[in-house]
């Protein structure tokens, strides 16, 4: 299972015990701004339950059928923090795909390299919008800890509009 599911899970049961749709909606919520991959949400779980991570009870939220309802253990707790402290300290070069295609540049059409450069930027500016957005519209919803996320990914997608930018006009050039 991957670190930063884990990681985000634990984390959102760090708030209490809640079942397995509200797990998801909560992430379904966030994974934007995480660029989390959320389509199943009991495998993870069942996997962190066998890991003694946390415990699965029947529970009734008002008049609704009994759930399963999760909630984290002490390891669960003690692998919420390391795997917290550890992404503090995870410092991995970020790898964006577009690396891999302008190491095969040889073999790519100009118009097509310039096509999908152009393509590349309108998304980005896009999901720039969005986030700019969230931020104008929400300004009393998001908290300080979801503000700084967004800047974060708005400073990384001004840097690479910037280089493709910087890239079709030497194309222009040469």
């Amino acid at each position: 299972m991957e670190s930063i599911q884990k990681l985000v899970i634990l984390g959102l049961l760090k708030s209490g015990p809640k079942h397995g749709y509200s797990i998801k909606s909560e992430i379904n919520k966030i994974r934007d701004i995480f660029a989390l991959d959320n389509k199943s949400i009991y495998y993870p779980l069942r996997r962190m339950e066998k890991q003694g991570l946390l415990v699965k009870t029947k529970g009734r939220f008002g008049k609704r059928p009994e759930k399963y309802v999760y909630k984290l253990t002490p390891q669960g707790e003690r692998q919420f923090q390391a795997l917290l402290s550890k992404s503090f300290l995870s410092i991995r070069r970020p790898a964006f795909d577009i690396d891999v295609a302008l190491f095969f540049l040889p073999y790519i059409k100009p118009q097509e390299f310039k096509r999908s450069l152009s393509l590349r930027e309108r998304v980005l500016r896009r999901i720039e919008n969005n986030m700019k957005s969230m931020v104008n519209s929400s300004v009393r919803k998001l908290n300080a800890q979801h503000l700084a996320i967004i800047q974060h990914n708005l400073d990384l997608i001004a840097t690479e509009i910037k280089f493709l930018t910087n890239l079709t006009s030497a194309l222009k050039k040469a």
